[in-house]
């Protein structure tokens, strides 16, 4: 059972997040050398993806449909989706024809009323429609450019659809008949790149938008760089967790590639700044691919170095018994809001859920009976 949601509200109001590193003095350097707070990882209670090769489903991206389907993104797997009641994974696969997914390698969805769309790693885009058809947008109806969809880049707003890609971002309000872009070009104040890394829905109905050179916010048909800049989290940043909940004075939590971050608020002696939090520091850094809220404040994240994720006394990193590969995770998928049935966050890690990867993936050295990965 989740026994974590809310607590991050009060630490947010109020103050920078619990566990920030101090900042070093000018001409110093210092170190933390005390060891992240670890907890065992939440229980997880639903069924294991189907997995004949025994090294476990690779997993990129997990998100919640309206209706409650926990839909699965996977790396050559394609997509498998849990819809609410069943026992049973449904699975999506491409094949030749126009009758399937695009691609089997899926990390990023959106939900527009009963249309699915997913974004594909290097294969466009497409939408799984109420009645079981498809609809893709590959290189025939692209062209050689957005191809590449960025992981978790895909933002539904009303009736407007945002595709983030590493060449801009396309958006639609029509369902998808017709198109328009956001790039470095267009409009007049556009994207400082248009290599697009990271996006999620402002508060204020625009979207913050992290590209190659710069992060900030677009909204009224501009780009406005944040104020200040992210650069002291250090490497590009990855992923964008907006805080919705009402008075706080940290507007997001950013993930870079090493480390994960906020905002510290302008005081009367000292300018608003960015900070690294101490937690992936003490486990010696890490690439911050997906963050997840409950109840619009973060309380859990994926990493390159393992999960985290709310516990008594703050974020706890999962313990560090196993494999590399088992602690490579992708994809979290906090518990539904408002909600009085119990349920449990989910991470998608390199070889399946975590607490449901298989023991070769979990166990070091030559394993037998298992056939290695496949090249891609």
């Amino acid at each position: 059972m989740n026994a974590f949601r809310g607590l991050w509200i009060l630490p947010l109001l109020a103050a920078p997040l619990a566990g920030q590193a101090r900042p070093a003095r000018p001409g110093m350097t210092t170190t933390n050398t005390a060891p992240p707070l670890v907890a065992p990882p939440p229980a997880i209670h639903i069924a294991p993806l189907p997995d004949t090769s025994g090294w476990g489903v690779h997993i990129l991206a997990l998100a919640r449909g309206p209706d409650g389907a926990i839909w699965v993104g996977t790396y050559g797997d394609g997509i498998f989706v849990l819809r609410p009641g069943r026992s049973e994974w449904q699975s999506y696969r491409a094949d030749t024809t126009q009758r399937s997914i695009s691609s089997s390698f899926v990390h990023a969805f959106g939900f527009h009323g009963h249309d699915v769309w997913y974004g594909t790693v290097g294969n466009g885009w497409g939408v799984i429609h109420d009645d079981g058809t498809f609809e893709r947008l590959e290189g025939r109806q692209l062209g050689p450019r957005w191809q590449y969809v960025v992981p978790n880049g895909i933002v539904v707003r009303g009736d407007t659809v945002f595709i983030a890609t590493a060449d801009g971002i396309r958006w639609t309000a029509s369902r998808g008949q017709s198109w328009s872009a956001i790039t470095d070009t267009v409009p007049v104040r556009g994207l400082p790149s248009r290599y697009v890394l990271s996006m999620a829905p402002a508060r204020d109905g625009g979207l913050w938008v992290a590209t190659l050179h710069g992060l900030g916010t677009f909204t009224g048909g501009a780009f406005h760089a944040a104020s200040p800049s992210p650069t002291p989290l250090g490497g590009r940043v990855r992923s964008i967790f907006v805080i919705h909940a009402s008075g706080a004075v940290v507007p997001a939590i950013l993930g870079s590639e090493t480390c994960i971050g906020s905002q510290r608020p302008k005081r009367r002696k000292q300018e608003a700044r960015w900070e690294c939090m101490s937690l992936l520091q003490r486990a010696g850094g890490a690439s911050v691919r997906a963050l997840g809220g409950c109840d619009g404040v973060l309380c859990a994240g994926a990493s390159s170095t393992g999960a985290f994720y709310g516990a008594r006394l703050g974020l706890a990193l999962q313990p560090r018994h196993s494999t590399a590969r088992s602690r490579d995770v992708y994809a979290v998928l906090p518990p539904p809001a408002q909600t009085r049935i119990p349920a449990d966050t989910l991470f998608g890690t390199a070889c399946g859920f975590l607490g449901q990867q298989p023991e070769a993936c979990l166990a070091p050295g030559d394993t037998a009976g298992v056939r290695p990965p496949a090249t891609p």
